[in-house]
């Protein structure tokens, strides 16, 4: 305490404010370590997710292609055009295949990022939005075969079925809406 009594009153305040800059110094440091660490997070979620949104817009433009080829479908049966239905369900099984291919490569891109995640928030968000692709996919595939045992029954004039096998897509439709937007 002499040491203080001693210094004028410039000194202490230079000595104060010396000492706060070195305060405010060792804070901007703090902050700029975890500016780098959250970077790195920022820069682990972004390679993960650009080429997973990739995927998945192309799944989507695919699945938009389906709609179309689907009524397609339905306008050939319509107007007992055999040529167009035909061209029709082959365009639809060809997107399809499309769709499922992209669905595998964001799946595949999806696993790699559990397996480098480094973030446990990265992980969790990761877990769940590669879970959802998995059954997306299998809802796909469902849809699809559907799809064509619905086309089955048209073509053979058994449309007493087709209301259940309506309810049943419509079921699996609610319950995978249900089931994306409670995650």
């Amino acid at each position: 305490m002499q040491f203080l009594s001693n210094m004028k009153i410039r000194q202490k305040i230079i000595g104060l404010v010396a000492g706060v800059m070195i305060l405010m110094m060792v804070a901007v440091g703090f902050g700029i370590f975890n500016f780098i660490v959250g970077g790195g997070e920022i820069l682990e979620i972004a390679r993960d997710v650009l080429p997973l949104t990739s995927h998945v817009s192309s799944a989507s433009s695919k699945q938009l292609q389906e709609s179309v080829a689907t009524i397609r479908i339905f306008q050939s049966l319509l107007s007992n055009d055999q040529e167009g239905l035909n061209a029709a369900i082959n365009r639809l099984d060809e997107v399809s295949e499309q769709v499922v291919e992209e669905l595998d490569a964001a799946i595949a891109v999806s696993a790699k990022s559990l397996e480098e995640a480094r973030s446990p928030v990265v992980l969790s968000e990761m877990e769940i939005f590669h879970e959802h692709l998995i059954m997306i996919k299998e809802y796909h595939q469902e849809l699809q075969v559907k799809i064509h045992q619905a086309l089955e029954m048209v073509q053979s004039g058994e449309r007493g079925n087709l209301n259940a096998l309506a309810e049943e897509i419509k079921a699996d439709q609610d319950f995978l809406e249900s089931d994306l937007e409670d995650s």
